[in-house]
């Protein structure tokens, strides 16, 4: 590792990218050690985190789409008093 140490304006430079520039920036740094690519890989990951927890990707589906019509409809009736 270098011995550049992360500033608070490097966070806030990586913070201020968008997805796709804090990607690009990732790319251009894939095999540096550096603290600065460190950090942005981390924001990175954590925010194809976030993505996944917003968009219902983490959800495996794989056992709802298995139910019958009949057990969906249970199902439902059982959700229907939870608020």
């Amino acid at each position: 590792m270098n011995n550049v140490f992360l500033t608070d304006g490097d966070r806030k430079f990586i913070l201020k990218m968008d997805n796709a520039t804090l990607q690009n920036f990732v790319n251009q740094r894939k095999d540096s050690e550096s603290e600065l690519a460190i950090f942005a890989r981390s924001e990175l990951a954590n925010r194809k985190g976030l993505k996944s927890w917003q968009d219902g990707s983490l959800i495996n589906t794989d056992s709802i789409n298995k139910l019958s019509l009949k057990d969906l409809n249970r199902v439902a009736k059982i959700l229907e008093g939870v608020k």
